[in-house]
């Protein structure tokens, strides 16, 4: 093993030394200089970002039955945009302003990027609710919903019910439960006539009217088409009318 002579030695140890300032010193200059070039619009602007996200989704849900909250998230901390004068916010397409959404954030001036915004729009109001269990398909009356206490209606999506009229004569497509909000989506129309049903084939023309009787092949809602027998097997096509009538179309 070769030893190196002392002033040798002391030498090499001072240039290591002066390498290794330059390099300390390099790093400390660049390095804040990048972090700065890409600043973070959801840290350095997000009370102007919050506030024009807040304007957006007031204007959006002016029009909402309710007492209304807005709680904008925040952008994930790792990202970093290139620094913008203006952003301008947007609803995506499809998006309404109810419950958990992602608000588009757009620079206008000074870069080009987008971002999305996780926001809460939390609706307040009061909605009809089940007094006891419904079935699939009830048809509700006044005795059996109450309406309800204040609550969160956006942490659904659906329109509530508000109002039995609303939902008059509909049918109701699940079981419900004392507590659960009715909304409209909830609902679907009563047929006008079912299949199997013993109708009335009416024929109306330019001063005279012929009835018969038949049997629906399928269900059909009121001014859908369905098809019955007739009494002597003949199918024919008519529009579905309350009251189990099917109207026949003169050719």
């Amino acid at each position: 093993m070769n030893l190196l002579p002392c002033k040798e030695l002391r030498r090499a140890r001072s240039q290591f030394a002066v390498l290794a300032a330059i390099v300390c010193t390099t790093a400390m200059c660049i390095c804040p200089a990048a972090a700065e070039s890409l600043p973070n619009p959801g840290s350095n602007s997000k009370g102007s970002s919050d506030s024009s996200i807040e304007v957006l989704l007031q204007r959006e849900s002016a029009g909402i039955s309710g007492r209304v909250e807005i709680v904008v998230g925040q952008l994930d901390p790792r990202l970093t945009l290139a620094p913008c004068s203006r952003i301008e916010p947007f609803l995506p397409a499809g998006t309404r302003a109810w419950g958990r959404i992602n608000v588009g954030m757009r620079c206008r001036e000074g870069a080009n990027w987008t971002v999305f915004m996780p926001v809460n729009v939390k609706v307040f109001g009061r909605a009809l609710t089940p007094k006891k269990t419904l079935m699939y398909g009830a048809v509700l009356a006044d005795n059996d919903v109450v309406e309800s206490l204040e609550t969160e209606l956006s942490k659904e999506p659906g329109v509530p019910v508000s109002d039995l009229i609303q939902i008059d004569g509909l049918l109701l497509t699940r079981a419900m439960y004392p507590g659960q909000i009715l909304r409209m989506e909830y609902f679907r129309a009563a047929p006008a006539i079912s299949q199997g049903d013993q109708v009335k084939l009416v024929a109306t023309g330019t001063g005279f009217t012929i009835s018969a009787d038949g049997e629906a092949l399928a269900h059909a809602l009121n001014g859908q088409s369905v098809r019955v027998r007739t009494e002597t097997g003949r199918i024919v096509s008519g529009i579905a009318r309350p009251g189990r009538v099917v109207e026949l179309r003169s050719q």
